[in-house]
């Protein structure tokens, strides 16, 4: 007849405390009886009522398609780097196999001039922190000195030591006491190319064919990132290609019907679709430039609509229209007085 709800401390059951009151439970086996408890006070806990949105604070690794273009670009900077690094070692411990790979350029595409507009308009629309610093500096009081006392001369405590004074930069001492070479690498780690064997004691042959296999798979995370940028811009211009697409065959077939509509574009979605999955393929597999993979297809259709578009200036229009049933009826009439001249 009365009771009392609260949330629980953690904020996610629902506690009832029911008072004066009863229950009734159902046996499944048995449905025709049933059990029924009378109390004073029953505490009930409804669980999960308070759920809600946790979120992972770790973050979770992104996928490419998940990525923004400039984390794209950033990406695919840092896979550049990491191949032509790999290609110079590799030219010079076997320039004949370097010769045969060979190091492509990278097309930026569209991602350069979208990061540089996008790094421009958020440098005018961002406040800039050092007017914040200035007034915050103003506002700091200015620490007192002695009469007579230099400004110049830091205050130290008694008995306290002086810093110590960082190591100079320079290259770290290899293990095992060899001298690091120019570059910094430890002696230990170079192996002059008359002993026939790499740093870890592996031949060169093997060592070659590591390098072979890590600058294919660099090249791989260059064309994907390449692959999916260019996808980003070549499907949002798409729509405009399908605009010019179904203006003018909708203004040639007035009473097409609703047939008409589907077939057309389940043709051009369809011929979209398979041309971008084509172009995504060959450039990931470096056959094509990922830019010509991901835009031929946009070129080809844009070139079908805008001859479609000119063409509709130059052509005539009936009170009949031109829907396919009186291109068909034209076709049979003329059918029609072909026999009947060949029959005379």
């Amino acid at each position: 007849d009365s009771g009392h709800v609260e949330m629980s401390s953690d904020g996610r059951d629902l506690i009832m405390t029911l008072a004066h009151g009863f229950t009734t439970e159902m046996n499944r086996p048995e449905p025709l009886r049933l059990q029924r408890v009378f109390f004073k006070t029953s505490r009930v806990r409804v669980r999960g009522i308070g759920n809600q949105l946790e979120r992972n604070a770790s973050g979770g690794e992104r996928s490419d398609r998940e990525r923004t273009v400039c984390e794209l670009r950033a990406q695919l900077r840092n896979a550049i780097t990491t191949r032509d690094s790999i290609y110079g070692t590799l030219r010079k411990l076997d320039p004949a196999a370097a010769r045969m790979i060979g190091s492509p350029g990278v097309f930026a595409g569209s991602a350069e001039p979208y990061c540089w507009v996008t790094r421009g308009l958020m440098r005018a629309v961002t406040p800039k922190a050092a007017h914040a610093a200035e007034v915050a500096q103003q506002g700091v009081p200015a620490t007192p000195q002695a009469p007579g006392a230099n400004p110049a001369a830091a205050p130290q405590s008694a008995g306290a030591n002086p810093p110590a004074q960082a190591p100079a930069p320079g290259p770290i001492p290899a293990q095992g006491g060899g001298q690091p070479d120019a570059a910094g690498r430890p002696a230990s780690a170079l192996v002059p190319p008359s002993s026939g064997y790499g740093a870890d004691g592996q031949s060169p042959a093997v060592v070659v064919e590591t390098m072979k296999l890590q600058i294919a798979s660099m090249q791989a995370t260059i064309n994907g990132d390449l692959v999916e940028i260019e996808k980003k811009f070549a499907i949002a211009t798409a729509c405009v290609i399908f605009a010019l697409l179904g203006a003018p065959i909708a203004f040639r077939f007035p009473r097409g019907g609703v047939g008409l509509t589907i077939g057309v574009s389940l043709t051009v979605f369809g011929v979209y679709y398979v041309g971008l999955l084509l172009g995504e393929e060959l450039a990931r597999r470096s056959y094509v430039a990922p830019f010509v993979g991901m835009w031929a297809t946009n070129g080809v259709l844009l070139v079908i609509g805008l001859a479609l578009t000119a063409r509709l200036g130059r052509e005539g229009t009936t009170t009949r229209g031109s829907e396919m049933s009186d291109a068909m009826t034209r076709f049979l009439d003329r059918f029609r007085r072909r026999r009947a001249a060949a029959g005379a």
